[in-house]
Parts: structure tokens; C-alpha cells; sequence
């Protein structure tokens, strides 16, 4: 169908709707081009026939398919290909667009024709009889199969085609036949001249040198011996008969003439067979060498497979060997580094300590010497409370 199609090839149209849908999408809803197809345009003819309406595909100035649809009923609907030009452009188009592939030369009729003849297509196409590829044949498809539309008489027209061949080569034939008789009467004629009358001819000095004639070798007869005689009567009868075998053979040619038609219809048919089966013969001969070939790829494939694994493997190991050294590495540091602070803090904490006891100590230096300025300044006292005073700090 149209919808399916991408837009990498020639759209296929399964019926009329399919080539309607293809010409609504375009700016002109008469007359689009036909995608990836040089000279070729989908167009809109309208009514045809009565009650039909038709859209064709149009190559150059030759209609090569239709679709029909009718107007009363739209379900109804069918198509057409004038295949007569048996061009490869033709047939290429009409393949595209419509997947009907069953297209041949009628040498009888003269006519491109759709179906069998003598088992060509092996029974492919779904026609008993085969039918003139033009637009008065109408086809559609149903469930896959190819129908025609007033079957019988699209037969009869071929084979009325065929009948009037076949009585032109009869014809032909007797026309032929009474040929060959007059001329055989008139040398029959000639010779029953020649053996009573002679040769009315003149002796020119052109005929000097040639054989002469049956009656003067006739005449000669009494003067010649028995055996001779017998001899030239013996060459004679040799070339009557070898004249009349030619005639026979001739006539026997002409009488033969349809028989070896068909018959060569069905040697070059016999001859087709052959060469596709040894094609086929050759393509199961490379197909089981591929066949071989690609087991022994696989198991290639399967044993670089392991060695893959195992690398990939081996790769993954040390990285993650690569990766715990970095974290050892980095845990060693860290722990050498949280030694150097333990081992800074107790240094630190022993500078502190000192340094408290320092201001300790410097607070008791300090208080003594107030005391023992104290004290001497009390001991130069005169007064007696003064005395007193020093002796109880004492």
C-alpha cells in the first residue's frame, strides 16, 4: 500500500484508492509526478467509461497503468496495464506499481500477454489461459490472486488471435503445397518436351561447350556398348531419385512446419529449464560451500571469541589489581598522613601542657617575689604592728 511505502522508491498502489490518496498529497489533486521516475505522472482522468472514474499512470503520452473505481459503488474497483510497447521502461513501471510480473511476447498474436504458455511461469500467475496485456482487460487482486474481469471473453479475444494465425500458416501452407505442384507439373512438362520433341533451342557458341541434352544422349544410345549403357541408365535413375528425395524432403518440410513450431516452442522451453536448474544446481553447490565456509568461520569466530573473553578477562583483573593498589596506595597515605597528625597533636599537646605549667610556675615566681618584696619592705618597718605583721608571714 501507499502509507507503507518510503519515500527511498516508486510508491506501489494496491487500487484506485491507493493512486487517490498519492494524488491528494500533492499541490496539483490532477496530475503529480510518479516518485524516482523520469516522464512518468499520476494523473486524474475522471469519467471514462460510464459510471467509472479513473486515475492513470502516465508515461511520456502513453497511459501504462489504470485504476478504476465505480462512481455508484466505491468498493468496486479494478485496474488496468497496456503492456504493448514491451519496453524494459514499461515493464518497470508497471512491476512498481502494480507487482504484476507475469508479462511475455506472444509471437502468434503479436501481443504482450499476462498468464501461462506451456507451463513458463510453473502455474505463478493464477491465469488457466493467458490474456492480451491492454486496458480492455481489467485485473484486481483478490487475497493475492490476480481476477479478470469478464474472463471468458478477454480469453476468447486472445484465442481468436490465435485461431486466425493458425489459419494464415494453414493457408500459407497449401498456398505452399500448390507451389510446389505446378512446378512439378511444368518439369514433368519440360521432360516429356525434352524426350519426344527435343530442345528448341538454338546451338549459340555459348552452348558449344555445355552437356548435352537428354534427347541427343538418347540418340547416341545405339551406338554405344551394353554396358555403357547400363551405367549411364544407372546414373540416371540415381539422379531422378536423388531429385525427387530433394522434392519430398522440401514438401515434408513444408508439411512439417506447425509440428516444429511446437516443438521448438517446447525445446526452447525445455532448454530454459535446464539452464535454470543448473543455475539452481550451481547456487546449492555455492550455497553448501558458504554453508562450510561459515561453519568454519563460526568455529574461528568462537575460538577469537575465547581468546577475546579471556583477554577482556585478564584487562578487567588488572584494572581492578591496578585500581586496589590506588586505594592501597591512597590508604597508606592517608594513614601516614593521620600518624603525622596524631604525632603533631602530641607534640601540640605537649607544648601546651609545658606552656600551662610555665604560666603556672611564672604565676608562683611571680607571687613570691611580691611576697618577698612584701616581706622586706615590711621588715624595714619600725611600727610595731609592722613587726608583728612580718613575724606572723613568717
Amino acid at each position: 500500500m501507499y502509507g507503507n511505502n518510503t519515500y527511498s522508491r516508486s510508491p506501489h498502489f494496491g487500487d484506485f484508492d491507493d493512486a487517490w490518496e498519492y494524488l491528494r498529497r500533492g499541490r496539483n489533486k490532477q496530475n503529480r509526478p510518479y516518485l524516482h521516475a523520469n516522464g512518468t505522472r499520476v494523473v486524474y482522468l475522471g469519467q471514462i467509461e460510464q459510471g467509472w472514474e479513473c486515475i492513470a499512470l502516465r508515461y511520456w503520452n502513453t497511459d501504462v497503468v489504470r485504476w478504476y473505481r465505480n462512481v455508484s459503488n466505491k468498493r468496486n474497483k479494478w485496474f488496468s496495464v497496456n503492456a504493448q510497447y514491451n519496453s524494459n521502461t514499461t515493464k518497470k513501471r508497471i512491476q512498481t506499481s502494480t507487482y504484476v510480473n507475469h508479462l511475455w511476447l506472444d509471437k502468434v498474436t503479436g501481443h504482450v500477454c499476462l498468464g501461462d504458455l506451456g507451463e513458463r511461469w510453473a502455474g505463478s500467475s493464477g491465469f488457466e489461459k493467458p490474456v492480451i496485456a491492454d486496458h480492455e482487460t481489467w485485473l484486481k487482486r483478490d487475497k493475492g490472486v490476480l481476477k479478470v474481469r469478464y474472463k471468458k471473453r478477454c480469453e476468447a479475444r486472445r484465442q481468436n488471435m490465435v485461431s486466425a494465425f493458425t489459419k494464415r500458416k494453414s493457408d500459407q501452407y497449401y498456398e505452399a503445397m500448390n507451389r510446389l505442384h505446378d512446378t512439378a507439373l511444368r518439369r514433368v512438362k519440360l521432360l516429356e518436351d525434352w524426350m519426344t520433341k527435343g530442345s528448341k533451342k538454338k546451338a549459340l557458341a555459348s552452348n558449344l561447350k555445355r552437356k548435352p541434352g537428354i534427347p541427343v544422349e538418347l540418340a547416341k544410345f545405339g551406338e554405344k556398348t551394353v554396358e555403357q549403357t547400363l551405367r549411364e541408365i544407372e546414373v540416371f535413375k540415381n539422379r531422378v531419385a536423388a531429385a525427387r528425395n530433394a522434392a519430398l524432403s522440401e514438401e515434408q518440410h513444408y508439411i512439417d512446419l506447425p509440428e516444429r513450431y511446437e516443438t521448438t516452442q517446447r525445446l526452447v522451453y525445455l532448454q530454459n529449464e535446464e539452464r535454470n536448474a543448473m543455475v539452481r544446481l550451481n547456487t546449492i553447490e555455492s550455497y553448501n560451500q558458504m554453508l562450510q565456509r561459515k561453519k568454519a568461520l563460526s568455529a574461528e569466530i568462537k575460538k577469537l571469541t575465547r581468546h577475546e573473553n579471556a583477554l577482556i578477562s585478564l584487562e578487567k583483573a588488572t584494572k581492578d589489581l591496578r585500581e586496589k593498589q590506588n586505594e592501597f596506595w591512597s590508604m597508606k597515605t592517608e594513614v601516614q598522613t593521620a600518624e603525622r597528625t596524631i604525632r603533631l597533636a602530641e607534640t601540640i599537646t605537649t607544648i601546651h601542657q609545658a606552656n600551662i605549667e610555665k604560666a603556672r610556675l611564672t604565676s608562683e615566681v611571680d607571687a613570691l617575689k611580691e611576697e618577698l618584696d612584701y616581706l622586706l619592705k615590711m621588715k624595714e618597718g619600725t611600727t610595731p604592728e609592722g613587726l608583728v605583721d612580718f613575724l606572723n608571714r613568717l
